[in-house]
């Protein structure tokens, strides 16, 4: 890891760990008891079924939870973002198993400790304990909305969710709107979205039509946000309001 890379990601980690309200020497702590590894794009951080002994949270990049089913199809459980946690499976019981493959969609930062380790940290500091309570809570609400939205509403609020929880993890502020920070395959929103590529292509052609989004060959512009968050009865946060003059 070159010298300017190293001072990046230390930077971002002590912010990250400073959301937590973790004063400087708990963060010191944290830091001197982790392991930093990077990932290369589609290098898996660990597979489903092995045996979860390590706790970590991402520093920059993402990762994408892969499921496989019994007959071999491969769906997209979630995504994680730098700032989130992941293998607090491992905290549950011993021995406990990934649920998941984590593959890293880009070039990917993260920072580890045994779970040993963080078990004790955890005892011994109860902002980091709130910090993964709170986000803990986040995961569940999501998950719940992803179950309610397949249950009860059509496809195209699940891919407009989708795309809404693309655009507020990753989204970036551009001349022509937000764009999602991921290279995305249409089947990737097709899983998050519980629906086939088919259904997601005319959706998102017909919303390129409207002026709502823009489509690259792995990149997706978001224009009109509002338009989206209105599709699913949703106000949008005053961050993704953007003037028409802009668009």
């Amino acid at each position: 890891m070159d010298t300017v890379t190293e001072s990046v990601i230390e930077h971002r980690l002590t912010e990250l760990l400073a959301s937590f309200g973790m004063d400087a020497q708990t963060r010191d702590m944290l830091h001197r008891a982790g392991t930093i590894r990077t990932l290369c794009k589609g290098q898996m951080l660990f597979v489903e079924g092995d045996i979860a002994h390590r706790v970590g949270i991402l520093v920059t990049g993402a990762l994408k939870l892969v499921r496989t089913s019994a007959d071999g199809e491969e769906s997209i459980a979630r995504l994680i973002v730098a700032g989130e946690w992941y293998g607090l499976v491992s905290l549950l019981e011993s021995r406990r198993s990934y649920p998941a493959t984590a593959v890293a969609v880009i070039p990917t930062t993260v920072i580890e400790w045994s779970t040993e380790a963080f078990i004790e940290m955890l005892t011994r500091n109860g902002t980091l304990s709130l910090g993964l309570i709170r986000q803990l809570i986040q995961v569940v609400h999501t998950l719940q909305e992803r179950l309610h939205d397949v249950a009860t509403q059509d496809v195209s609020h699940r891919i407009a969710r989708a795309v809404i929880q693309l655009m507020s993890q990753t989204g970036r502020r551009t001349p022509g709107g937000i764009e999602i920070g991921l290279p995305l395959r249409r089947a990737d929103i097709a899983e998050l979205a519980g629906t086939t590529i088919y259904t997601v292509s005319r959706v998102l052609r017909h919303w390129q039509r409207c002026g709502w989004l823009r489509i690259g060959r792995t990149k997706l512009t978001v224009c009109n946000p509002a338009a989206l968050f209105h599709s699913i009865g949703e106000q949008p946060p005053p961050t993704f309001i953007i003037a028409p003059s802009q668009r």
